[in-house]
């Protein structure tokens, strides 16, 4: 009977680990991957910014949820073109179209992005995580049940205190 009992108070350790550690393997935020690994024309890459280093792209892409309604989202991809690994940090804002700004004050830490970033390699966010990180900012739905108006930020966006270390 007693090693019935450990088996049991061994599998609820287990479990309980399971649950603690699971999330932090299932949310992440950023994908980190070979400069190599990179996809031609999967999405509609545009350059922001070149510089000591680093690219900085964006692209708007929609989700591919089951519950909820389709969205669209604007994505960053940063890569690192140096042989050694650097940080990058930004802040960021937008003029939406009807005059209301998004995060004027630059103090909205959703909107800022702080990475360091392995040599050779590049980082995206991914629309299809429920955390999506300062990598993904929604844009508008997509959705054609959604009965709602969209209040589109304009594509002259801005990453403030970029910083490349």
């Amino acid at each position: 009977m007693l090693p019935s009992t450990l088996s049991s108070i061994t599998k609820k350790k287990l479990f309980l680990l399971w649950l603690l550690f699971t999330p932090f393997l299932i949310s992440s935020q950023v994908e980190i991957h070979t400069i190599s690994s990179i996809k031609k024309n999967q999405f509609d890459w545009k350059k922001y910014s070149k510089k000591n280093g680093i690219t900085i792209e964006y692209s708007f892409q929609e989700n591919n949820i089951k519950s909820g309604y389709k969205s669209e989202y604007l994505v960053f991809r940063v890569t690192n073109n140096k042989n050694h690994s650097i940080s990058v940090s930004w802040d960021f804002s937008a003029n939406k179209i009807s005059g209301k700004q998004i995060n004027r004050s630059l103090s909205n830490s959703e909107l800022s992005f702080e990475k360091k970033i392995p040599a050779k390699s590049y980082v995206t966010g991914n629309v299809n995580n429920f955390e999506k990180g300062s990598l993904v900012i929604f844009h508008q739905f997509t959705d054609p049940n959604y009965k709602g108006k969209n209040d589109l930020f304009t594509t002259n966006f801005k990453l403030h205190n970029l910083t490349v270390k």
